[in-house]
């Protein structure tokens, strides 16, 4: 019965000490995520910021175009041309520039918005490894 019970003291020593370490696991696996969902968080809003400033500047650059058209409709019509050829070009060459780094920064979000899920299954996953730990440690 002594050595029984010997044998079933050393378990629960070897026990608690897998589950400190497995706390000590959750611990920092729980502070990584907090620091992964913080940066998740300040990317996604540079990304919105990126966003709404690219379609503030090509309402701008629209806006700039369409008054040049106007106020260059009542000048010289042959030096007008030119010029506005020119402007149209540059504007187009820069919408297109704009356009090109707009759809980067949606890819962008979408990849940090698929690292965030991933992030989430994650911590739901450690959460239930820690919940199945606690449950082994109530029987225990």
């Amino acid at each position: 019965m002594r050595e029984a019970f010997g044998e079933v003291h050393m378990l629960s020593h070897l026990v608690g000490a897998a589950n400190r370490a497995d706390i000590r696991r959750l611990c920092i696996l729980e502070a990584e995520k907090a620091t992964l969902e913080a940066k998740v968080q300040r990317q996604q809003q540079a990304l919105h910021e990126a966003v709404v400033s690219r379609d503030a500047q090509i309402q701008d650059l629209r806006q700039v175009l369409t008054q040049r058209i106007i106020r260059e409709a009542a000048e010289d019509r042959t030096e007008d041309d030119a010029a506005l050829r020119g402007l149209i070009h540059d504007l187009g060459r820069r919408l297109s520039a704009e356009s090109r780094r707009r759809a980067a920064v949606e890819e962008r979000l979408a990849a940090v918005q698929a690292a965030a899920a991933q992030e989430h299954a994650a911590r739901r996953a450690a959460e239930s490894e820690r919940d199945a730990m606690r449950r082994e440690l109530a029987i225990v």
